[in-house]
């Protein structure tokens, strides 16, 4: 049914075109205690596919701000106390409810963030599976480990929600991401105060008018704002510095989590951060070479590289440099005019998400060759789609190494930077001198080395011939810079994030 329904917009621009008009000149509002508010200021949503403004979203005042956390406080101390049962039911619902309004959120994410049409609905249907995940943790409820008995008393270890959660996200992958806090927190019994992107905050909104009915007032609210400049603090920042907020949940980038990790600091609030990455890959001698230029093309190029376990640089054995150089950038060159508006049939990739996105990307590429690396596919801005969109053709460059911005920072865009090896200890630390550490795959036909290379790799997930194929059941999170404790397991990990450890001695 997923198949027929994606297949349907695809196919059918002019119908895409006609069913998103109805979601044009919409009111979005901010969640606050259940209920819609629209008495704020105004900021513009860019479609990255055109560079113009198609909606607004509205700008949180202070007393905003102060009522979400009072309607979280309070929405907590309902939601703490619901029966597993009915809090499970209710997360369910949510569940139901984004399933049936699925259309109208994937039109409206693809539209505010740029990803074809096929992404957005793929990213639909993690944020439904989360919720429906959520509602089975809240079911099992908070574990109690019983510790000892004894003839005087009975000594367990509980575990403890912990109360108003403030949940930040990036605009690379704003609903499944915004869904996946919103679901861990409140199955564990929290409140949350949910805080998108600017650049991304349409889906978010549209979220808390879906599930505005479905949770006690309070329990889920969402606010936007516009990045403020000057003395003014911005949205984000007053939600972490406030004492009230138990819990900063933070994806995004490592400068920015640095920051939220000290401001938390003045309140001892507690903090989960999952933050950039600059993944290696290490193509061995014996590769399935086709394999592996396929698999690292598309997960490096996929949303654009706007992800943070994307596969960010490439090392490959200096037997087989020059072939996987050759094929990789034909794949490159082949895919040009798949780039463009998810509006056109057949779109594979999308634009970046905004200007400032890929000017930095048009930097690093610049500096890399200024330093000698040399441009073997794409490095331009494509003809063939709207000149006033942030699009860019997937790049391949070469001919540089360690201490170019390009191989030492984080692009987040469709550039890879490839580069050769000769020997295994050599790659390993090549791969490992990284101030980041979220994801690292290799890529070989011999498991004893395979593992040997995983198990020396300094990050926080490892692949062997695939990269960031996310397994139901494991935590994600990344060494060094890369974040600071883990999430996403709906087990051990958010049991851990999302919940207080209180040891209790009962008297008999």
């Amino acid at each position: 049914m997923q198949a027929l329904h994606l297949s349907f917009f695809l196919h059918i621009p002019i119908l895409y075109r006609s069913y998103m008009h109805r979601m044009d000149g919409r009111i979005y509002r901010m969640l606050i205690n259940g209920e819609l508010i629209d008495k704020s200021g105004r900021f513009d949503v860019i479609n990255p596919a055109t560079g113009t403004a198609f909606a607004k979203a509205p700008c949180a005042t202070m007393t905003d701000i102060s009522s979400a956390i009072d309607a979280a406080k309070e929405g907590f101390k309902k939601w703490k106390s619901v029966a597993l049962e009915d809090r499970s039911q209710a997360i369910l619902r949510a569940a139901n409810i984004i399933e049936a309004n699925r259309a109208d959120l994937e039109l409206l994410l693809s539209r505010e963030q740029g990803k074809p049409l096929a992404s957005a609905v793929a990213e639909t249907s993690t944020a439904i599976s989360m919720f429906r995940q959520a509602s089975d943790v809240a079911m099992r409820g908070n574990p109690v480990k019983h510790v000892k008995e004894t003839p005087t008393h009975i000594l367990q270890v509980h575990h403890k929600p912990l109360g108003v959660v403030v949940g930040i996200t990036p605009w690379n992958y704003p609903l499944s991401l915004g869904c996946g806090k919103v679901s861990r927190a409140i199955s564990h019994g929290n409140s949350i105060i949910l805080k998108p992107s600017p650049f991304t905050p349409l889906t978010s909104l549209y979220l808390g008018e879906l599930l505005k009915d479905v949770f006690p007032p309070g329990v889920f609210n969402v606010l936007t704002g516009a990045d403020l400049s000057g003395e003014e603090k911005s949205l984000g920042q007053l939600l972490v510095e406030s004492a009230h907020v138990n819990l900063v949940s933070f994806t995004g980038s490592v400068a920015t989590g640095k920051r939220i990790m000290a401001a938390c600091a003045a309140n001892m609030t507690r903090v989960l951060l999952e933050l950039g990455g600059n993944d290696p890959a290490i193509v061995l001698e014996d590769a399935d070479l086709a394999h592996a230029v396929k698999g690292i093309y598309n997960i490096a190029m996929s949303n654009s590289g706007q992800i943070c376990c994307a596969i960010k640089r490439v090392y490959v054995h200096d037997k087989i440099f020059d072939e996987f150089l050759i094929q990789i950038s034909q794949v490159a060159r082949d895919n040009v005019f798949s780039i463009g508006p998810s509006t056109m049939t057949g779109m594979k990739m999308g634009p970046l998400n905004n200007g400032l996105q890929r000017k930095r990307v048009i930097e690093l590429v610049d500096d890399a060759v200024a330093h000698g690396g040399k441009i073997v596919a794409g490095g331009q801005i494509p003809s063939h789609v709207d000149p006033n969109g942030f699009f860019y053709e997937p790049t391949i460059i070469t001919g540089i190494t360690e201490g170019v911005r390009l191989v030492d920072e984080e692009q987040f865009g469709p550039v890879i930077p490839i580069m050769s090896f000769s020997s295994e200890e050599e790659v390993i630390d090549r791969a490992n001198n990284s101030r980041y550490g979220l994801g690292a795959s290799v890529w070989g036909r011999d498991p004893v080395v395979l593992n040997r290379i995983l198990s020396n790799l300094e990050a926080g997930i490892v692949w062997a011939n695939e990269h960031a194929v996310l397994r139901e059941g494991a935590p994600f999170g990344g060494m060094k810079n890369s974040g600071f404790r883990r999430e996403g397991d709906f087990a051990e990990s958010d049991l851990d994030a999302y919940t207080e450890v209180q040891t209790v001695k009962f008297s008999k």
